[in-house]
């Protein structure tokens, strides 16, 4: 989709040992060294329940606690895992961290192993980690520039207690202090007991949230320090309800932000799209443009052939090194690299069409939770898709750079994402999308049964299968990848799956 920043650091709020170590962030690379000084010790960890020893391994205490600052927010995770079984020392064999180098720092205070009243310090001897850079997304064209370390838990037995704790620095250099924190993924493993505390100057504006379900936090002053916090004991995982909307299935989840409003968010987004879709002297973007506006005049027809070359002439590429999540690259430099992502593609949109005289905005849009996003507090995080509205005759058309095969614009249909945040307008609200229902089928059918042969006898029979839009267009690229000299024989395997009571004879 190209947003590429990753969604809300609370996804670090990790529901097993696995997920917090997934979840971790640093700077180049990993330092070691105390836990911050306010940082609260644990509680004693309660006795295990008979529902945990089954498990390959028992994760005892969970501990997540924030300090919110003007300059950014630190987080401080604990996590205490029993391993009970060869298939849990087989899952704790190798944990990875990533990282953002260009705005976090990671601090490893302990990595103990805990065996007959005896401590092992597990981390590297000489505290010099291996940084690898796997790059997770390449397979859909994202290059996010994190990077990965190992931690091994050298000696480690069934019956053992692993110790370890993190604590992760945030100073993103855009949001410049102004912090939003999501804790969630409470939800997938049992755990014995589970705290979750913040903490920050009073005069520091901080809401925060939770889901339905949870506790509300306790909330204290003392010495002009404001501190929440919830404790929770035998966690065990949500029944969510099956086939519902999104919004019904974000279990146990609680949010901060110093984000006043929505209008905020757009106020940070906003210039970044404005300054990158700018053009220099004798843009080639610029005559781009001109050729489109010689063959109309027409604001659709020129918005169509704008959408038209964004989609078929530039590929999909993202970059979010140094920032890259959120920053779009210029217009001028995606044409010339013949590549973009979402932000990349949206910006080189808005520059043909403000050349082209027709009025567009960006809107930030979540294409996986964006039903319900408007429960949310406001948070940039939140998003990881970026597409263009065009308003013309008193319609919105919404314009997708990322996508393929698209026509003219009274073919788009409108995207099911949900609550979206338009960058341009005024009181800096979140809208609704409410896409209509299709004017014609994707696919229709048309069956030709000859029995006249008799009831026994073979029934040739006739299909005629028409596909429109979306599933046209990947069927189509699908076939387009096939040798003529294999396409009979791909179309025979096709129909034999689609209909299993016949055997293809003619195909085309």
């Amino acid at each position: 989709m190209g947003w590429i920043k990753r969604t809300l650091a609370g996804a670090l709020a990790p529901a097993s040992l696995m997920l917090l170590a997934q979840s971790a962030v640093a700077a180049n690379a990993p330092q070691v060294g105390p836990a911050p000084a306010w940082v609260r010790p644990p509680p004693a960890v309660p006795v295990e329940k008979d529902d945990l020893k089954g498990l390959p391994f028992a994760i005892l205490f969970l501990d997540a606690q924030l300090s919110f600052d003007a300059d950014g927010w630190t987080e401080y995770h604990e996590v205490v895992a029993r391993v009970q079984t060869p298939e849990g020392l087989q899952a704790l064999n190798t944990i990875p961290y990533q990282w953002s180098p260009w705005s976090d720092t990671l601090t490893f205070h302990r990595a103990v192993i805990s065996r007959d009243g005896q401590t092992i310090d597990i981390l590297p001897k000489d505290r010099a980690f291996t940084v690898l850079r796997r790059e997770t997304g390449l397979e859909q064209a994202m290059l996010t520039g994190e990077l990965t370390t190992l931690l091994q838990p050298e000696g480690l037995q069934v019956g053992d207690t692993l110790d370890i704790a993190i604590s992760i620095r945030h100073t993103d250099p855009l949001l410049k202090g102004r912090t939003a924190a999501l804790f969630a993924n409470w939800d997938s493993t049992p755990v014995g007991h589970m705290r979750l505390e913040a903490h920050w100057p009073s005069s520091l504006p901080v809401k925060w949230w939770e889901t339905a379900g949870l506790p509300p936090l306790r909330r204290t002053e003392v010495g002009g320090v404001t501190t929440v916090e919830l404790g929770l004991d035998d966690v065990r995982p949500p029944i969510l309800p099956a086939h519902a909307p999104a919004r019904f299935l974000h279990g146990r989840q609680v949010e901060f932000t110093t984000l006043a409003d929505w209008k905020v968010v757009a106020q940070i987004m906003a210039p970044l799209y404005a300054k990158a879709a700018e053009l220099v002297p004798q843009s080639a973007v610029a005559a781009q443009a001109a050729l489109i506006a010689k063959v109309s005049v027409d604001p659709k027809q020129r918005a169509a052939a704008a959408l038209r070359l964004v989609q078929g002439q530039v590929r999909y590429l993202a970059h979010a090194e140094d920032g890259g999540g959120y920053t779009p690259q210029s217009a001028d430099e995606t044409w010339r690299l013949r590549y973009g992502d979402c932000k990349a593609k949206t910006v080189l949109l808005m520059a043909l069409l403000r050349e082209l005289g027709v009025p567009a905005e960006p809107v930030l849009a979540s294409t996986t939770g964006g039903d319900g996003l408007n429960a949310y507090l406001p948070a940039p995080q939140l998003f990881n898709h970026v597409l263009v509205r065009v308003r013309l005759g008193g319609r919105d058309y919404w314009l997708d750079g990322t996508r393929e095969g698209d026509r003219g614009l009274d073919d788009l249909t409108t995207p099911a994402f949900g609550w979206v945040l338009p960058l341009d307008t005024p009181d800096g609200q979140l809208i609704h999308l409410d896409p209509s229902p299709a004017s014609r089928p994707q696919i229709s059918q048309v069956i030709r049964y000859d029995a006249s042969g008799g009831v026994t006898a073979p029934e040739p029979t006739q299909l005629e299968t028409t596909i429109r839009d979306d599933v046209a267009f990947a069927l189509h690229a699908r076939l387009s990848a096939i040798p003529p000299e294999r396409i009979e024989a791909a179309l025979k395997a096709y129909w034999t799956g689609q209909h299993t009571a016949f055997t293809p004879v003619h195909v085309a």
